[in-house]
Order: C-alpha cells, then sequence, then structure tokens
C-alpha cells in the first residue's frame, strides 16, 4: 500500500482564513491583506477555527493517489460520498491478467491460510485469462470471476472538513485494519505538507474524549477504557465494577496514548 499526496490547494492557511473573514466582511484585497499577514497571527486564527464552524474548512482540498490497495478497501473508501471526488483503475477495459492480490491479515499470520489464499488466486487468474483469450469473452465480462481483494489504483479528492470527519471513525480499531493503515498514511502525508492541518484528523475519543462506537468492546481497543462514557459519567469499564485505573484526564493524554499506535 502507497498514499501520495498530489496536490493540495495552494496558500492552504490564507485561504482558510479567508474563507472564515468573509463571513464578517469582503472586499476584493481581502485577500492580499491575509496572504501578507505573519504566520503567528495566521496560526492565531487557525487555533481560534479548530473550535468553531467548520465550514471554511471545506475550501481546503486534497488530491490522494493511492496504490496497492484491495477492492474490498475502495468499496469502503467510496462510502464517503459528502465532500469527496474518485477515480478509480477501470477492471471493464484493462486486462487484469496476472492480477494482484491484498492477502487478508489471516493469511500474513498463518502460512497455511496464505497458501489457501494463493492457489485459489492462481485458478481464478488462469479462467479469466482463458475466457478472454481462448473464449474471447470481453475484460468487462471476465472481470465477474475476480476477487474482491484484487489490488487496484483509486485518486482521492477530500476537502479537510471531510477528512476530519473520516479521521474520527476510521482511525478507530474497530475499522477494517486496511482502511485504518491507508487513513494513517493519509494523515502522515498531510503533516508532511501542512502540519498544522494534521492536527484535526484525530480518532473520535482523541478529538472529543467520547467513543464513536460505544457498543465495540471495551477488551478490544487500547483507549476505550480510558474514555468518558455519557451513560455512567465516569470512564468505561473494562469488567462490571472495575474501573481502568490509569484514567487520563486530558484529551491531550489520549492523543499520546494513540500516538503508540502510529496515529500520531
Amino acid at each position: 500500500m502507497k498514499v501520495t499526496l498530489i496536490s493540495h490547494t495552494p496558500n492552504a492557511l490564507a485561504t482558510l482564513v479567508y474563507t472564515k473573514s468573509t463571513r464578517l466582511s469582503m472586499t476584493a484585497t481581502g485577500f492580499d491583506q491575509i496572504l501578507a499577514m505573519p504566520e503567528e497571527k495566521l496560526m492565531e486564527e487557525w487555533e481560534y477555527m479548530k473550535n468553531t464552524i467548520k465550514s471554511s474548512w471545506e475550501f481546503l482540498e486534497f488530491l490522494f493517489l493511492i496504490e496497492d490497495v484491495s477492492r474490498a478497501f475502495t468499496h469502503q473508501l467510496v462510502r464517503h460520498r459528502i465532500g469527496t471526488k474518485f477515480a478509480q483503475q477501470s477492471q471493464r477495459t484493462v486486462d487484469m491478467g496476472g492480477f494482484g492480490f491484498i492477502m487478508p491479515p489471516p493469511g500474513l499470520d498463518d502460512p497455511g491460510i496464505a497458501d489457501e489464499f494463493e492457489l485459489a488466486c492462481e485458478s481464478i487468474d488462469d479462467s479469466y485469462q482463458r475466457l478472454i483469450s481462448v473464449h474471447g469473452v470481453k475484460p468487462q465480462d471476465a472481470r465477474a470471476l475476480l476477487p474482491t481483494n484484487v489490488s487496484t489504483n483509486i485518486n482521492f479528492g477530500s476537502n479537510l472538513r471531510t477528512l476530519h470527519d473520516m479521521a474520527r471513525l476510521r482511525l478507530c480499531t474497530k475499522t477494517q485494519g486496511e482502511f485504518q493503515d491507508v487513513f494513517r498514511a493519509i494523515k502522515a502525508e498531510v503533516h508532511r505538507a501542512l502540519p498544522w492541518a494534521a492536527t484535526v484528523l484525530q480518532v473520535e475519543c482523541c478529538w472529543s474524549g467520547t467513543c464513536a462506537f460505544p457498543t465495540f468492546p471495551t477488551e478490544d481497543c487500547v483507549l476505550k477504557p480510558h474514555v468518558y462514557d455519557p451513560t455512567t459519567g465516569s470512564a468505561y469499564q473494562i469488567k462490571p465494577g472495575l474501573l481502568h485505573e490509569k484514567k487520563p484526564s486530558t484529551l491531550v493524554q489520549l492523543r499520546e496514548i494513540d500516538a503508540t499506535r502510529g496515529n500520531g
């Protein structure tokens, strides 16, 4: 898997500050004036904006190329339909003979399971290629044989507000592992280009102090025992009658714990 930030809105921080300021006033020279602001002043404005209405965040756009991921992952990715854009590698026109396959976690941990997956994929690939070369079937019809975890590439466009909303769910341990890995890579690319923007890409519990999935088993998450439970007014319980002994008192501490999971 590889994620590359292809482009983002130029003068990103000034753009956000400008779009926020237009709610109060708008002049022809307004953007030039904001561009001339010292970086310290722009950052002060951004710190304020992080805790207000997020509509201005929608003006900061990103384009990512995501390579060598499974179609299973992209089926989940395209469910995020607000503020997003997608352009995916076609199976209708491209001959997928010799296709790559993304091994799921059980196959990574067990050679026997990996062998089963690989043998099945080799058989599918042989049949796929015979359908096209021997029987004259078009790729758009032969693709019916291809497995869900066939390797693919996709261009993914999103604004900062949507990335923020996605991070709150897709950095959670409840999310399938491949999506977690991809979103960590997305966050790393944003951090490389615009470190200040990456600060709002946090899992829900580290952003708000509450859990996005209250029914998710506490034992399956390293953060949930530390998170506020609105039904009890205290930390989530690992088992009835026992509160976690090391409950952090601030979001900063939660984020420090989360950083050990690769989300920092």
